[in-house]
């Protein structure tokens, strides 16, 4: 009992700096993500003659930043994006194009609509491997809103406020970060391996005789 709980202390042990290395080897090795963020500001204004809107008017604003934040995400506006963008054959493979729905599911994935707490303030970001495709996504999901609110006689409505830049400092993999989880699981490893090892070597006393 004690000889296993040796060998098993001392593969433990023997293990730190191989979940160290193997670790921060699969992090460098995954494909960097960039983000960019583009920010506009959707009017939602009380009812008309309403210059300081009540708390009725107040909670029909946060209604619609939230139907308008729906609307930026929803198909017509993903399938725009993609057939301005040619995404189905920017992501295709073999000179093939993707599937729309495909390039629809993609895309979908790679942004995130956000209210910066219940403002008029709508942030869309967007994260992609390559840093000037993540800013063109984020600055056309912009203009091909506001051209469908244009189409709708609410441009005035939206109004934009910062577009996006390509930002050329990943966001993903977190070398530091995953570095750190790893040592932290790595030397929780170890000592319990090193527990175990000297409980195989602890030897208890014999016995005193009478």
């Amino acid at each position: 009992m004690k000889k296993a709980l040796m060998v098993l202390g001392i593969i433990l042990i023997s293990m730190v700096p191989v979940v160290i290395l193997a670790s921060t080897v699969y992090t460098l090795m995954l494909p960097n993500i960039y983000q960019s963020t583009a920010v506009v500001s959707v009017r939602a204004l009380g009812g008309a003659g309403c210059p300081n809107p009540c708390e009725h008017c107040g909670l029909s604003a946060s209604a619609l930043i939230q139907t308008e934040m729906a609307i930026l995400e929803s198909k017509p506006i993903l399938h725009e994006v993609i057939k301005r963008l040619d995404l189905q054959s920017e992501w295709g493979r073999d000179r093939e194009k993707l599937p729309r729905s495909v390039a629809c599911k993609i895309l979908r994935n790679s942004i995130n609509i956000s209210n910066r707490r219940n403002s008029p303030i709508v942030e869309i970001s967007v994260r992609r491997d390559n840093p000037d495709e993540a800013a063109d996504i984020a600055n056309e999901m912009v203009a091909t809103y506001r051209d469908a609110k244009r189409a709708q006689a609410k441009m005035d409505s939206v109004e934009l406020i910062d577009i996006a830049e390509p930002n050329r400092r990943p966001v993903s993999p977190n070398l530091f970060l995953n570095t750190l989880l790893s040592v932290a699981f790595a030397l929780g490893m170890g000592i319990v391996g090193l527990i175990l090892l000297l409980a195989g070597l602890n030897k208890k006393p014999p016995p005193v005789p009478r």
